[in-house]
């Protein structure tokens, strides 16, 4: 008797060990979808967070924030390590000018400030700090292909840059977004 307690006991706790796992799953992709549903890049913020191994970021917009950023960190260094292959590609001073300034430098910026944050507390306290530095995420690569579109005609980009450039916008602006909806419960960016 006493054996057959103790197993329908540990039983009835492994189910509701399950069941609280299962719970929090569900809570934990309501709290996504209704986070990034108000994002624009909805598709991308719902796969970067639901492919993060970290089920505890996956809890509140602090962790989201967490989680989209350490993939803009990896997204920049990524792209800054093809710089040095692009360089050897050409020997046209103003585009290694552009790839070891604007794109290169901008690219360390970028990550130096994404790696700053601190998604502890977003608040009215902490907004500007995150603002300011989520925004090198986004600003950075259109200043890298602007660079290239000042110089001499007929001169472009190279496409691997471009394309990288291109993706790399997508992760900061999603915590940008995030940001102001915890602050000021709006996209666009909180004043006063």
């Amino acid at each position: 008797m006493g054996t057959k307690f103790v197993f329908l006991l540990m039983v009835a706790l492994i189910l509701q060990a399950n069941n609280k796992a299962y719970a929090d799953k569900v809570d934990n992709d309501d709290l996504i979808s209704k986070w990034c549903s108000r994002t624009e890049k909805k598709e991308l913020c719902v796969k970067l967070i639901e492919a993060d191994p970290r089920e505890e970021l996956k809890r509140s917009p602090n962790g989201f924030c967490e989680i989209v950023r350490d993939k803009a960190v990896k997204d920049y260094v990524a792209a800054n390590s093809r710089i040095p292959a692009i360089l050897k590609r050409t020997t046209v001073p103003f585009v290694r000018s552009c790839l070891i300034g604007e794109c290169s430098e901008g690219y360390t910026q970028a990550i130096d400030k994404l790696k700053s944050l601190d998604f502890s507390v977003i608040s009215r306290e902490t907004y500007q700090n995150l603002a300011v530095s989520t925004s090198y995420g986004y600003t950075n690569p259109w200043d890298c292909e602007h660079c290239f579109k000042e110089g001499p005609p007929g001169l472009s980009i190279p496409p691997d840059l471009a394309s990288d450039n291109r993706n790399l916008e997508n992760a900061p602006s999603i915590i940008a977004i995030i940001i102001n909806l915890v602050v000021c419960n709006k996209i666009e960016a909180c004043q006063g």
